[in-house]
């Protein structure tokens, strides 16, 4: 029970770094010319200035990337190479386009697009932790921390799709895959451990039985999240 604990800990915390690096790209590297501008400037007063800024960047990216990492791999109990690696590859295809050929992109506009995507991903840390929270209080038997005497009398937002021992004529099997976690049972693609599922659940938080306590924290934070990107993006000049 203390490891859903640990893990319910660790995605606030997650979340919360993610929340700082959201706002701070937004308010400090959406805007080409103010950067272009600064950089100008330090390389005019001294060249060491621009280089300790850029390995201090680099290195908080770095830090920012393994947590980013560390909790994809908590939700989903996997760690995905293939996505490591073609992240990599997208990530060196975009800095030689930029560095080697010159090309000029709108950052604004970039950063718009993966600050958005940024938003839903710590909120859905936020919503997991939230779940690991109620796993930590039931496995535990805390239940009575919050007033309730069973399990049975947490009430969920919706409570669907979940594993069957065997399909019935009105179940279409081309939905289904068939003891994906080794228990024997019919798992929906769209249940939280299906494979559609468990991506939505690593990027997303997605549960397929939230709690209502659950539901309500992420959705406060996707609205509240979403409240300062259109008002960091799209606020009128």
């Amino acid at each position: 029970s203390y490891t859903a604990l640990f893990e319910a800990v660790f995605m606030f915390i997650t979340a919360g770094l993610l929340w700082y690096v959201i706002f701070w790209l937004s308010k400090h590297v959406s805007d080409r010319d103010t950067l272009e501008g600064q950089t100008k400037q330090a390389m005019a007063t001294s060249g060491w200035g621009v280089f300790l800024v850029v390995f201090f960047a680099i290195l908080r990216e770095g830090f920012e990337t393994v947590i980013f990492l560390m909790g994809s791999f908590s939700m989903l109990g996997t760690f995905s190479y293939l996505g490591f690696v073609m992240g990599m590859l997208i990530a060196v295809v975009i800095g030689y386009l930029i560095v080697m050929q010159g090309r000029r992109i709108d950052l604004r506009s970039f950063f718009r697009a993966t600050t958005f995507l940024l938003v839903l991903f710590a909120s859905g840390m936020i919503a997991y932790g939230s779940h690991e929270a109620e796993e930590f209080l039931v496995k535990g038997d805390h239940l009575n921390w919050v007033g309730l005497e069973n399990k049975s009398q947490i009430t969920r937002v919706w409570d669907v799709l979940q594993p069957k021992s065997e399909l019935n004529e009105m179940d279409n099997t081309a939905f289904y895959s068939y003891d994906l976690n080794g228990k024997g049972k019919f798992t929906h693609l769209l249940h939280d451990k299906g494979k559609i599922g468990i991506f939505l659940k690593g990027f997303f938080g997605y549960n397929s039985n939230p709690n209502w306590i659950e539901f309500i924290i992420w959705l406060l934070s996707l609205a509240l999240g979403l409240k300062f990107w259109r008002h960091f993006y799209f606020q009128k000049s």
